[in-house]
């Protein structure tokens, strides 16, 4: 009896030894991983007024683009086959503002170019749609 109790006890221990471990060695991998920065739409048009090295890249499809975007975009397609290497093409120094249709893609866009080394990249809140609701102009 007493056996099986220190088996017991001894194999709780192992268990909660590496949960411990386990959550101590992800933490720093965790700590790695940026906080992706959100702008507000008033934000991004000052923004890309104010400086010709700040870039909207609209992450949107061809076709959702075709309806209406920003005035100056540029576009790489978040769900097209050549996203990444498009990305990798542009210039690191820049600042850009990522804009989609409501704001998945281009947080999931901005997390890659952050991965990628792009250290100024931010999130337009809401994305076309707000922009849109917001009565901002639009180039179709």
């Amino acid at each position: 009896m007493t056996e099986i109790m220190n088996k017991s006890i001894y194999q709780k221990l192992l268990f909660f030894s590496l949960l411990i471990f386990l959550t101590v060695s992800a933490t720093p991998l965790l700590a790695q991983q940026k906080a992706i920065k959100k702008v507000s739409i008033d934000e991004t048009e000052k923004m890309a007024k104010e400086d010709p090295d700040n870039v909207i890249l609209d992450v949107r499809t061809p076709g959702e683009i075709a309806e209406g975007h920003i005035e100056g975009a540029i576009f790489a397609d978040y769900l097209g086959e050549d996203f990444v290497k498009k990305v990798e093409g542009l210039d690191k120094d820049k600042t850009y503002l990522m804009v989609c249709k409501v704001g998945g893609r281009a947080s999931k866009a901005t997390q890659l170019m952050i991965d990628l080394g792009f250290p100024n990249v931010f999130v337009m809140e809401g994305g076309m749609d707000s922009w849109l609701k917001a009565g901002k102009p639009v180039v179709k």
